[in-house]
């Protein structure tokens, strides 16, 4: 029989893998930070209070809060979250005496805690597991240098209605769709930067793999991601069972073309990301341009996306398995170009209170209103 495939619907059937981030750690160099030094404030902030106004394209406006209270030496206490409904989520920390995390409380405003997370130790007081209810869903382990792996493992019973595994891996876009009862096992250097991630399925195969490189500043410069099995996560049994083995080679073939893809980043002298390239996929290779101000805030984007012309065709591979497509590629179309401008005004102690920002997708056009963002800040 024949199949038809299309090249963009390929994309939807994959998903990025969640992974928890604990450690205390720049995801760049591997430097020591708190939580309130990854937030990006300045100075012994006790409370920050952000009030966020979005600007729709119909004129409408939503509004949104958040409130995080930090400890003195900078771990995080409390966050909260509320809705333009006026409902609100709360998650809290608790620590041991030593500052390791005990424990996450997480649920509705002025409601007993929905969830609860337990963090787990051993002897040597190293992170081992973090346990969720009655399971253990993500485990450490270290080598003789003391370089951890983590590996999350996902439950084989499929999520609630209309909810997904949403965060990609370590930030980044990249990752592969979860398996039921699978694994994601990250791996780390001696810095602590995370430097790949093997994602595999409930019988331990090799699905997927990503693999970073570092410059000599042992700053992340590339990030590049292969499908090992792409047809296994990418089609299911009851397509597989109507292909023949040319056929299903064929077909993987062309969905690793699809999930390979690399990204690659450039830094300024301060080490900060000023250029980061995506290419790979189906859709598009695309160049973010990122300028910062005297803060050392971000003060514009710019970001150039070439379309593939080949996305949304149709395919249909022959009994030979070779790959046929339908009808014409797409018209090739300019590069498109977006780009935000960042406003800020600061405090004495160089932390932004107000935020404005601002796009235009036409360089000739003026820049729209985009969002509005205040914070009240607390200090020690």
């Amino acid at each position: 029989m024949q199949a038809r495939l299309s090249f963009a619907s390929i994309l939807l059937l994959t998903a990025s893998s969640a992974w928890l981030a604990l450690a205390q750690q720049s995801s760049q160099t591997g430097a020591f930070m708190s939580d309130r030094d990854k937030a990006g404030l300045r100075g012994p902030v006790r409370t920050v209070l952000e009030e966020q106004t979005f600007s729709g394209a119909d004129g409408q406006q939503s509004f949104t809060t958040t409130r995080a209270h930090y400890a003195p030496d900078g771990r995080i206490l409390e966050h909260r979250m509320g809705n333009p409904d006026g409902s609100g989520w709360v998650t809290s920390y608790t620590y041991y005496s030593d500052g390791r995390l005990l424990k996450t409380a997480f649920g509705k405003t002025n409601s007993a805690p929905g969830s609860e997370t337990i963090y787990l130790y051993d002897d040597a007081q190293r992170l081992v597991g973090v346990k969720s209810g009655d399971k253990v869903q993500v485990r450490y382990q270290y080598d003789d240098k003391g370089r951890r792996s983590v590996i999350e493992s996902y439950d084989s019973q499929p999520l609630a209605p209309n909810t997904a595994y949403a965060p990609h891996w370590e930030g980044t876009d990249l990752g592969f769709a979860t398996h039921l009862g699978g694994t994601v096992t990250t791996l780390y250097n001696e810095q602590g930067v995370a430097t790949g991630a093997e994602f595999r399925d409930a019988g331990g195969k090799l699905l997927g793999h990503i693999v970073r490189k570092f410059d000599a500043e042992g700053r992340i410069v590339a990030e590049e991601q292969f499908a090992d099995a792409p047809r296994d996560f990418m089609f299911p049994e009851e397509i597989q069972s109507k292909l023949n083995p040319e056929q299903i080679k064929a077909v993987g073939a062309f969905a690793a073309s699809v999930e390979n893809r690399v990204n690659s980043y450039s830094y300024d002298a301060q080490g900060r990301v000023t250029e980061q390239h995506r290419s790979g996929g189906p859709f598009s290779d695309e160049v973010m341009i990122t300028k910062y101000n005297d803060h050392g805030d971000k003060a514009s984007e710019r970001t150039t996306t070439v379309m593939n012309p080949e996305a949304g065709r149709q395919y249909t591979v022959s009994e030979a398995g070779t790959m046929i497509p339908v009808g014409a590629a797409s018209t090739p179309q300019p590069p498109a170009v977006y780009e935000t401008q960042y406003t800020y005004q600061y405090d004495a102690y160089g932390n932004w209170t107000d935020l404005t920002t601002a796009g235009r997708s036409d360089p000739g056009a003026p820049f729209a209103p985009g969002s509005v963002r205040r914070r009240k800040l607390t200090y020690y």
